[in-house]
């Protein structure tokens, strides 16, 4: 990680800290905030680390957590989200999929591309577009022709 990278600032949302209403309740589960401070109270009790992710169990509970530890949990919480909302996940899933998933998204519903180059620290809109735009179109394209070769194996 580079001294560019550590020196920029986090803005976290916060979605409804007053939910009035179902809808706003659902969404407030999604605060990131809110979520990241119950995860440091559940995790204060036996945390070793000063690291943000530590490991819960097994002889390593409360040290800091591997990349790859914190790699194939991102994994798992993405094909958990798929699994729920009943879409077939994707085949070739890694945890910086991520970045190309929200970027794109994040496009589709009209967020400037400067604004996600800033939140992303891309120096450009060719990083976006050459590395991590994905083309939401060509997957509902073949749609169709996937589902029938799945059926084969069905």
């Amino acid at each position: 990680v580079s001294l560019f990278h550590l020196k920029q600032g986090v803005t976290l949302p916060v979605f409804f800290p007053n939910p009035t209403s179902e809808a706003e309740r659902s969404l407030h589960s999604l605060d990131v905030k809110r979520a990241l401070l119950f995860y440091l109270h559940r995790s204060n009790s036996f945390r070793k680390s000063r690291k943000l992710f530590v490991c819960f169990a097994g002889p390593h509970k409360g040290k800091a957590a591997s990349s790859q530890s914190i790699s194939r949990w991102i994994v798992q919480g993405i094909k958990m989200a798929y699994q729920l909302a009943d879409i077939e996940c994707p085949l070739l899933l890694k945890a910086h999929s991520t970045r190309s998933q929200a970027s794109s998204a994040a496009l589709l519903k009209g967020v400037s591309l400067a604004d996600i180059c800033k939140a992303a620290t891309w120096a450009s809109a060719d990083t976006f577009v050459r590395h991590y735009a994905v083309d939401i179109n060509e997957r509902r394209e073949t749609a169709v022709g996937t589902a029938v070769l799945q059926s084969l194996f069905d």
